[in-house]
Parts: structure tokens; C-alpha cells; sequence
């Protein structure tokens, strides 16, 4: 069996990251962490590209970019208990939107009802 090695570093994150994910290209990868905070990097160089704070008020557990979004909209799930989504438009700012028929439980969705 050969060894993994590391290819790269990527350091910004100030707590624990609980979640990596790729967009569908492979070249942006997107982190959650207990710092609250976001960040896309660019895979290849390994610098961070974009940086924010999530909007959770505790660990976020998962950042996945949305699918047919142009790599523009991330869903994220937290300890907190909600689910947000992030959209950037291509000047990099940001807009946070608490989707609120979903609370996020133990690893469930659970759909509330208005």
C-alpha cells in the first residue's frame, strides 16, 4: 500500500474544519469550519479566492456549492440548527439569506411546516 502525502496546505481557517467540498469543475474547493467563517480556495495555487463569516452563530458542519449556480450559491448547515444560503455575485459580494422552512438537527432536515 503507498503513503499519502500531503500536496498542499491550506491554512486561513482559525478552528477546526468539518467540511471540504469541490465545486463540479474541481478547481474551487469550499471550507466550513468552527471559526464560523467560509472560505473558497483556489485548488490550484492554494490561496483562498473568497473568505467570509457564515452568517451561523456555531460550527458550521457543511458548505456545499448548489449545483447549475455557476459556482455563485452555497448551502451551509451549522451546529446552530439552520441552514443558510450564500450567494455571490461576480464581484464578490455576498448575500445571506436564513432559508426557513428547513431546521438542520443530529445530521437531519427536518421540513417545518408555515
Amino acid at each position: 500500500m503507498s503513503r499519502l502525502e500531503i500536496h498542499k496546505k491550506l491554512e486561513k481557517h482559525d478552528g477546526c474544519v468539518n467540511t471540504l467540498s469541490f465545486n463540479a469543475g474541481g478547481d474551487i474547493l469550499v471550507s466550513g469550519s468552527d471559526d464560523l467563517r467560509v472560505i473558497l480556495w483556489d485548488w490550484e495555487t492554494g490561496r483562498d479566492k473568497l473568505s467570509f463569516r457564515s452568517g451561523h452563530d456555531n460550527n458550521v458542519f457543511q458548505a456545499n456549492f448548489m449545483p447549475f449556480s455557476d459556482d455563485r450559491t452555497i448551502i451551509t448547515c451549522a451546529a446552530d440548527g439552520e441552514v443558510n444560503k450564500i450567494k455571490c455575485n461576480k464581484k464578490n459580494s455576498l448575500f445571506l439569506c436564513r432559508i426557513p422552512p428547513f431546521l438542520c438537527v443530529c445530521g437531519l432536515v427536518i421540513v417545518k411546516k408555515a
